[in-house]
């Protein structure tokens, strides 16, 4: 995945070829030239976020977005 024309996630494969996180476009294309390159679609990533919060308070009523698009969710033990 490219964000701003860099790599910023490679799949293991990708790794193996000697990809890098911070290569560019055509570095990539070089080391494997039918690799899929997708560009960052922060869109998609904030509606994915937003799937995974909504399963999530089927466990807990506590799930908060904390910073760099993390989720937080308190889960305790109840005692009845």
């Amino acid at each position: 995945m490219l964000e701003q024309e860099r790599v910023l996630v490679a799949s293991n494969h990708a790794r193996e070829a000697g990809v890098q996180i911070g290569m560019r476009r055509g570095g990539v294309l070089m080391l494997l030239p039918g690799a899929q390159i997708h560009e960052r679609d922060l869109a998609l990533e904030d509606g994915a976020r937003q799937a995974v919060a909504l399963t999530l308070l089927q466990y807990t009523p506590q799930v908060a977005e904390d910073e760099e698009s993390t989720l937080i969710m308190d889960v305790g033990a109840t005692c009845k």
